[in-house]
């Protein structure tokens, strides 16, 4: 076994945690190290720590991680709902402003929100896919195939 592989295969769990909190959070180390950057979180450290974990392991582990990736675990109508509840809410707190005497929004706040479908397929791909990607279908996985929740 390759002396860098070793560690991974044995401690799995530990050495995805390691490398998702080192990606996840490079840029605030290489800050705190002198580096000119912006410290700023890297959402898709996660995900990245999961595929090198699992390329480690072999290829049944990145066929398991793959198949909890395209698991769907409610209706689809579940999923519908997630995605309209977003703006449903801001649509009834403009509403509700206005109802208590607040302006409606103008025309030149309005045209602002065309950017609103172009920023919740970043956040959902950047920080939804890149976060859920590695700590719930890979990392949370394993502890879940060997334990279940009980009631207290």
């Amino acid at each position: 076994m390759n002396p860098v592989t070793r560690p991974i295969r044995t401690y799995p769990l530990t050495a995805f945690t390691i490398l998702a909190c080192l990606f996840g959070w490079v840029l605030f180390i290489a800050s705190a190290l002198g580096a000119d950057v912006s410290p700023d979180g890297m959402p898709l450290g996660p995900i990245i720590a999961a595929a090198i974990v699992a390329v480690s392991m072999g290829r049944p582990e990145v066929k398991a991680w793959g198949r909890q990736l395209v698991t769907l675990r409610t209706s689809p109508g579940w999923y519908v709902l997630a995605g309209v509840a977003p703006a449903a809410l801001m649509i009834a707190a403009v509403l509700v402003n206005s109802a208590f005497g607040a302006p409606l929004p103008s025309p030149t706040q309005l045209a602002a929100w065309t950017d609103l479908p172009g920023n919740f397929v970043a956040i959902l791909i950047f920080i939804g896919i890149g976060e859920e990607a590695g700590w719930m279908a890979f990392a949370a996985s394993r502890p879940l195939s060997r334990h279940t929740f009980t009631r207290c």
